[in-house]
């Protein structure tokens, strides 16, 4: 599960990659909750899903970027663009609070989603 408060680069190259390797692990699902506001976003987030040729479902957080809920319920640091979690029967194996995304990143992701991944 990956919340990001920002859209742009490198951002769609990891959702990509994410995507694609949920895709290729049967059981293993993916998707996107956008903590952003969603009248000033959707656009490029169906522009990114069109782009990128995404399955994973991409929605956005219902109470808006400068909610309380986010931080409080979802537990997300506001200072932080990317959280992202990796669980296995309702128990947090792998979180990542980023506010960069290097080339480290996803093989991090991908070793996080490949020790929950259905055998």
């Amino acid at each position: 599960m990956l919340f990001t408060r920002d859209l742009g680069e490198p951002l769609t190259g990891l959702v990509k990659k994410i995507d694609d390797y949920a895709k290729a692990h049967e059981g293993l699902k993916a998707w996107m909750v956008v903590v952003a506001d969603q009248q000033e976003n959707e656009a490029k987030v169906k522009e990114l899903a069109q782009q990128k040729e995404l399955k994973l479902p991409i929605v956005f957080f219902a109470e808006g970027p400068t909610s309380d809920t986010a931080t409080k319920l979802l537990k997300l640091n506001p200072e932080v663009k990317y959280t992202i979690v990796a669980y296995k029967e309702k128990k947090v194996t792998a979180n990542f609070a980023l506010n960069e995304i290097t080339d480290e990143t996803a093989p991090k992701v991908t070793e996080a989603a490949e020790a929950i991944a259905p055998k």
